[in-house]
Formats: structure tokens, sequence, C-alpha cells
């Protein structure tokens, strides 16, 4: 399970500003990117546009993307190794 504690700056700087190249995927809560933190971690992070969180709407989409990774291996947080590779094959 993630535990770190990052900043909104160090986000800033992973995805490169959010940078267009780095978008993973489109959602219809937002954007997810590719942020690659300078310790080496790779996360996917989600930037909301302004107004759009609806939390039983984001909860029920989170939950079913959770589910999806499960079932079709993607990117999973108990096996970082394959992680990072998989998230490179997006690039």
């Amino acid at each position: 399970m993630f535990n770190n504690k990052t900043t909104l700056a160090e986000t800033i700087e992973a995805t490169r500003q959010f940078d267009e190249e780095n978008v993973l995927s489109i959602t219809r809560y937002g954007l997810v990117f590719k942020a690659c933190y300078a310790d080496g971690m790779v996360l996917s992070v989600r930037r909301f546009p302004d107004g759009a969180l609806n939390e039983n709407l984001f909860r029920k989409e989170a939950e079913e993307e959770a589910a999806s990774f499960s079932s079709s291996g993607a990117p999973s947080p108990t096996n970082p190794s394959t992680n990072f590779q998989k998230l490179n094959k997006h690039k």
C-alpha cells in the first residue's frame, strides 16, 4: 500500500507540469498522468478539472478501475518491478 506523502510541487515536477506526453488515460473525471518522482517511485496521478469531483461517483469509478487492474494484469502495487515495465509500455 502507498504510504508516502508527496507535495503538489513534487507531483507537478513528477508529471513534468502535467505534460500531455505523460497522459496514461482519459476518464470522465479527468486525465490520468504518469508521475516519476525523484526517489524513483512511479505512480499514476489523476488530475481533476475544477468542479468535477463528486465523491460518490469518484469512489465508484475508483473501485471499478481497481477491479479492472486486478483482472487485466495492469500495474499493481504488490509487484513494483512489473509496474515500471508496464508503465513504460504506455510511453
